[in-house]
C-alpha cells in the first residue's frame, strides 16, 4: 500500500473542494502550485545522490568533508522531509540533518576521527530503501589533492581535461541515480 498517493489524493481533494468553496475565483495557478508544494512534502523519494564537496582530507584532521545527500522525486525534483541517515566505514559524522531540508538536500560534515592512517572512507546515505554512495579519501597530511592527482596520473580540476571530466561524472552521477530509481 502506498500511503503517499492517499495523502496526496486527499491533498488534492482538499484543495479542489476549498477552491469550490470560494467560488473558484482565485488563481487557479496559484492553487496548483500550492497542492504540487504539499504534494512535494508528503510524497516519497525515488532516488537518492550523496556527494562530498572534496575527493581528499588530511590525516590530521585540519579539514572536515561536507556531506551532500540529495532526495529524488517524480521528474527529478528533489524532495523535502525526506528522513536520511549515513554510515561510514570509519571516520566520525559530526553533524548531520535528520532529514531533507525545503531545498531537498540533508547536510553532514564528515571528520577522520582519532584514525590518522591514510585511507578510504566510505560514506553511505540511507533513506527508506534507497541508498547512495560517496567515497573520501584521507591522505597524509602533506599530500594535496593535487599531489594525490599527479601520483595517481589523473587530471587536476583546474585543467580543462579535469573539469570536463567532472562535468561527466557529475551527469554519470545524475544518470545512475535516476535509472536506479526508473526515472526517464
Amino acid at each position: 500500500m502506498n500511503i503517499g498517493k492517499y495523502l496526496t489524493g486527499g491533498i488534492i481533494a482538499t484543495a479542489a473542494l476549498a477552491c469550490a468553496a470560494c467560488g473558484g475565483s482565485h488563481d487557479a495557478n496559484k492553487q496548483a502550485a500550492a497542492a504540487q508544494k504539499i504534494m512535494s512534502q508528503v510524497g516519497s523519494a525515488e532516488a537518492l545522490m550523496v556527494t562530498a564537496d572534496t575527493t581528499v582530507m588530511p590525516n590530521d584532521g585540519s579539514r572536515l568533508a561536507k556531506i551532500t545527500v540529495y532526495a529524488i522525486g517524480k521528474n527529478n525534483v528533489l524532495m523535502a522531509n525526506v528522513p536520511v541517515a549515513l554510515a561510514v566505514t570509519s571516520g566520525v559524522i559530526a553533524s548531520m540533518q535528520p532529514k531533507t531540508d525545503s531545498s531537498g538536500t540533508a547536510i553532514a560534515m564528515l571528520s577522520v576521527g582519532d584514525d590518522t592512517k591514510p585511507r578510504s572512507i566510505i560514506v553511505t546515505a540511507v533513506a527508506g530503501s534507497l541508498t547512495s554512495k560517496v567515497q573520501v579519501t584521507v591522505a597524509a597530511n602533506n599530500e594535496t589533492e593535487a599531489a594525490r592527482r599527479n601520483r595517481l596520473g589523473l587530471p587536476h580540476a583546474d585543467d580543462a581535461a579535469g573539469k570536463r571530466q567532472g562535468a561527466e561524472k557529475a551527469q554519470g552521477l545524475r544518470q545512475t541515480a535516476q535509472s536506479t530509481a526508473g526515472i526517464a
